[in-house]
């Protein structure tokens, strides 16, 4: 919009130097907030990506644990005890 009236050479005519500071400083601020924010989500996401990362690795090593306790016949096999549901 602002383009559009300076390229109109109306600038001046719906804008005082004041309100263009004002926007000016309003546009400053966005700059900061968005910055701040792109950076907040780039930790969010890192901290997730690890957290996935560690589940992951967890449920891993908790199967091979479980494996290694059983062997083919005892882990697939029907247990008679275990009602089913």
């Amino acid at each position: 919009m602002l383009h559009c009236h300076y390229l109109k050479e109306s600038l001046h005519v719906n804008f005082s130097r004041k309100s263009l500071q004002y926007i000016g400083d309003f546009g400053i601020l966005g700059f900061v907030s968005g910055t701040a924010l792109t950076i907040f989500y780039i930790f969010l996401q890192l901290v997730w990506a690890f957290m996935m990362m560690k589940w992951g690795l967890l449920l891993y090593l908790t199967t091979k644990k479980y494996l290694r306790t059983y062997n083919d016949h005892q882990l697939f096999s029907e247990n008679p005890d275990v009602e089913e549901t």
